[in-house]
């Protein structure tokens, strides 16, 4: 039997059972021969692909990037995660992702991304609408423990009720120890009494922000040296006699937002003052508040003798208060108010003339005064022999026969009640006279701006 196929095809086929058995003989034998080829082209596959392998290996082994120090790629992997960082979002997810795209170029950077913790200090934000799910806690863990030994900040935002963070917070709560910076916004702060009260001794900034007392959570940080507390003022009738006062020995910067869950009972800060001793504190900002403790806040004045610079906005004080304060400061060197109704008037202009008479004048160090809405009138010459009892153009200070006791101001803005006060006879409009004033300390180099609320009397 002809067993080429080409040539048996070819012949006429007869009707007889010996073609269609000669057929099926042949019909095995291609299809025996059909794999057989198939089998040794994917051999030859395999054997391609293995050496295509084996000249990208070598290409990448020779190829420039590969002959810079582990160093270098690692200050260009940085450089690249800054830009993911500028480009994306906070979230975790985003930022995981990044890292792994750059960890899939080679083995080699596979290696150096898993293995350099500063590509993992980046602050996640964690904003979880819901329960959190085992595989978002794994991301959370993955990025936590990649950071290891580096301090890291951390950022969680829950803002609604009924989220179980529990399982997150413990996922946190494993490098606690190694936070230098933390902003919380919680429903509430029970979450964070998952954190061992020793952990926290690396933290230097915290931000909280919740309906509940941030005392308790705020003196659990004792390294820190910026905190800014988003919360609800106090009860007047809060009961203080169990809660001893806490010394933050490093805080320099406390800002204080107190219109966050504000209620008809709980609109005072006195406990606040009452119950911290912050002796290196250089700048405190004050936001929303309208009963001041004047009492409370002398005492912890003494108790912060380094502060340097007071910010109040929308809290309000009488003049009494505003007098206390610069009394009881003696480092301070700015104070700025924004939005503070019946602080200031003559009794204020008053106490801050200087005379070379005074034993110990008021804010000595004072050097910028920035008020704005002051609702309430006052001497113009008063204010003209204040300011110029406090300032002294250079040839005029160098000829000074000693120094003085004060400083000399840098700054003053004095921002007068809006024009309708005018109109309806409360306020007096600023006169040319006092603007010419104004005038003549620019021309000596005082930065200084005397003016009305929404009116072009300001001098440019």
């Amino acid at each position: 039997m002809d067993m080429n196929p080409t040539r048996f095809l070819s012949q006429t086929p007869g009707v007889t059972p010996t073609f269609d058995a000669q057929a099926k003989i042949l019909l095995q034998v291609s299809e025996a021969n059909l794999a057989r080829i198939e089998s040794e082209i994917k051999a030859l596959e395999r054997l391609r692909d293995q050496e295509r392998g084996t000249i990208a290996a070598l290409r990448t082994a020779i190829a420039p990037i590969r002959k810079l120090p582990t160093e270098l790629l690692v200050e260009i992997l940085l450089a690249v995660r800054d830009c993911f960082t500028k480009l994306a979002p906070r979230n975790i997810k985003p930022r995981i992702r990044n890292l792994h795209a750059l960890s899939q170029v080679c083995v080699y950077w596979r290696r150096i991304v898993h293995t350099t913790p500063q590509l993992w200090t980046d602050e996640l934000l964690m904003t979880p609408d819901k329960t959190p799910t085992v595989a978002y806690i794994a991301c959370v863990k993955e990025w936590l423990e990649r950071s290891a030994p580096m301090n890291i900040p951390v950022h969680l935002e829950i803002s609604r009720e009924g989220v179980d963070a529990g399982p997150l917070m413990d996922a946190m709560v494993t490098t606690a120890h190694r936070w230098n910076a933390a902003e919380f916004t919680l429903p509430s702060f029970s979450l964070l009494s998952r954190i061992p009260s020793d952990c926290l001794k690396s933290l230097e900034r915290v931000s909280l922000q919740s309906t509940d007392d941030c005392l308790d959570t705020l003196v659990q940080c004792t390294g820190v040296v910026s905190a800014t507390p988003h919360t609800r003022a106090w009860p007047a009738s809060i009961n203080l006699s169990q809660r001893h006062t806490t010394a933050l020995g490093r805080l320099e910067d406390l800002s204080i937002w107190l219109g966050y869950g504000h209620t008809p009972d709980a609109r005072s800060v006195a406990p606040l003052f009452m119950c911290l001793a912050l002796p290196a504190l250089k700048k405190l900002d004050l936001y929303d508040l309208d009963s001041w403790p004047s009492a409370e806040f002398a005492q912890f004045q003494l108790r912060s003798p380094k502060l340097e610079s007071l910010q109040f906005s929308c809290v309000y004080m009488q003049p009494s208060d505003l007098l206390s304060i610069l009394r009881h400061g003696p480092s301070l060197v700015e104070l700025n108010m924004g939005n503070c109704v019946d602080f200031f008037d003559n009794s204020i202009i008053s106490g801050l003339q200087y005379s070379t008479t005074h034993v110990s004048p008021l804010a000595p160090k004072l050097e910028t005064l920035s008020l704005s809405y002051t609702d309430t009138d006052f001497d113009e010459d008063a204010l003209d022999a204040m300011i110029q009892s406090r300032w002294w153009t250079d040839e005029q200070f160098l000829a000074l026969p000693s120094p003085p006791k004060v400083s000399r101001w840098s700054y003053v803005e004095i921002e007068r009640g809006p024009e309708d006060f005018i109109e309806d006879g409360t306020l007096d409009a600023i006169s040319p006279r006092l603007e010419a004033k104004v005038d003549e300390y620019r021309s000596q180099g005082l930065n200084i701006f005397v003016f009305q609320l929404s009116s072009l009397l300001r001098v440019d």
